[in-house]
């Protein structure tokens, strides 16, 4: 069990669409199990699946690619299919970096994944199908035509969380304190959209739609009286919003006693006083918001629709709700410059919120902030770890100097006496003390894999070399058409 690896709902939410079709499925999850290519493969194998199913994020493509032709080279005859984020993102040019796939399923993809397999099963060639980029039966690669979302989120089936061991996950430090842990989502899409640096503005055409107050509860009853789950953890991009939602979500969870505790992201343009107060006497302890720099202009920049004033105004609060605040920082956006980095360290101390994640940016392929940040930056060798750079803005003398500062940022917050102080008073409780050690444990996780050899990352070499020859075709897929999978 390793922090911060928590169950992936986008998997479970296929493998339930499967079911209710009458299909078997299983779920081998790698990164909770510490698979590498090679286990992964054998894991799946002995399975003897016909159909697999890689979904793929656009960090770890490098390694779904490498898992999909390992796959084919041990049994040619698997049906290998992906999805997720980056098939979303990026299908269009998929068949050629990875020509070893049989099909791909951009979007929100229970449905049409679903279709995919009883055209397979009952010996139907797929081609064709809504949703579906796949291979007819003379090998040609055949891209469908774009599918509905689901508009009527209740209409899905819940989770499969029975699929799940519920031993193998365990959130970061700051993310929760008991366990088992789930994580839900009650929407999908993002009611803000507008981040430069996000795919949900870049790639994604994402209709904001949120499940009924009651279909939630419904699978929060499973989780907490039927499976034994003692935390839950909302993924939704912003789960601070509408109101009266919120009420009435927490009016049932009070009517039927379901006694458990739960975690949200916010974020600040849409939170109320009383809507944290409401959420907070219903079991919510701890929110986290995305506020990215103590830069007005950097925040302007990246165009996250708030000012410095509405942040403190957020986080107080929440504060006075009673509620641990999680904050990230975002160090090394395009224009700034080391003392801006400083201003946002400032800003973090000032605020004085509970625990601060500082990463270094990332430029991910396709997204709208791309050109500009490259304009005023560079790209370097990753070693695929989110706390060391990838990128260098043209006002840090080098990446030594940006890591240097993430550095800086953590010390020069958690090791504030009255922090220090502060928390050392928290030792008396033993979930904090378990939070203590577990921290450690991932400080010294993420320490030693900073210090392997930077690698460069295979993706970002092909997205220059493929946007580069294919500018004018790459623009034209990226439009806003699909969803993200959950």
């Amino acid at each position: 069990m390793r922090e911060g690896i928590l169950p992936s709902l986008g998997v479970g939410y296929l493998a339930a669409a499967l079911r209710e079709r009458g299909h078997e499925a299983v779920i081998v999850d790698s990164p909770a199990l510490g698979y590498g290519v090679n286990d992964a493969v054998q894991a799946v194998l002995r399975e003897q699946p016909r159909i697999v199913g890689i979904s793929c994020t656009t960090a770890r493509a490098g390694t779904a690619y490498d898992l999909v032709r390992a796959l084919r080279r041990a049994r040619p005859d698997l049906i290998l299919t992906m999805g997720g984020p980056h098939v979303t993102a990026f299908h269009a040019r998929i068949p050629e970096e990875c020509p070893e796939v049989d099909a791909l399923l951009p979007g929100e993809a229970e449905w049409t994944f679903a279709d995919y397999v009883d055209a397979v099963g009952a010996g139907r060639d797929p081609a064709g199908l809504p949703g579906v980029d796949c291979r007819n039966r003379q090998g040609e690669w055949i891209v469908g035509p774009p599918h509905e979302p689901v508009k009527n989120l209740d209409e899905l089936p819940i989770v499969a969380w029975d699929l799940y061991d519920p031993r193998l996950y365990r959130p970061l430090p700051s993310q929760g304190r008991y366990h088992p842990v789930a994580t839900m989502l009650t929407s999908r899409g993002c009611p803000w959209s507008r981040c430069r640096f996000c795919y949900h503005r870049s790639c994604y055409g994402h209709p904001y739609r949120r499940r009924s107050p009651e279909n939630c509860v419904e699978e929060i009853r499973w989780l907490v009286r039927d499976l034994g789950y003692r935390e839950i953890i909302f993924f939704d991009d912003n789960f601070c919003i509408h109101e009266k939602w919120i009420q009435r979500f927490c009016d049932l969870i009070d009517r039927e006693k379901l006694r458990f505790a739960w975690t949200v992201e916010g974020h600040v343009r849409t939170v109320t006083r009383s809507m944290l107060r409401r959420m907070a006497a219903s079991g919510c302890y701890n929110i986290f918001y995305g506020i990215e720099s103590g830069n007005q202009e950097l925040l302007d920049l990246i165009d996250k629709g708030y000012t410095l004033d509405k942040v403190r105004e957020a986080v107080a609060w929440a504060k006075e709700a009673g509620m641990e605040i999680r904050g990230s920082f975002i160090l090394g956006l395009p224009t700034e410059t080391p003392e801006m980095s400083r201003k946002t360290i400032q800003f973090a101390c000032e605020l004085d919120i509970d625990f601060a994640q500082f990463i270094p940016f990332h430029v991910w392929p396709g997204v709208e902030l791309e050109p500009f940040a490259l304009a005023h930056g560079k790209r370097i060798p990753w070693n695929d770890t989110f706390v060391q750079p990838s990128y260098v803005p043209d006002t840090y003398p080098d990446a030594e100097t940006l890591a240097a500062m993430v550095r800086e940022a953590y010390i020069t917050f958690y090791f504030r006496p009255y922090y220090l102080l502060r928390s050392a008073l928290k030792l008396r409780h033993p979930w904090y003390f378990r939070r203590v050690i577990s921290g450690g444990r991932y400080a010294i996780r993420m320490w030693a894999r900073g210090l392997r050899t930077r690698q460069t990352d295979v993706l970002c070499e092909n997205h220059d070399k493929i946007m580069n020859n294919n500018r004018e075709r790459s623009t034209s897929t990226l439009k806003k058409q699909d969803l993200s999978l959950p």
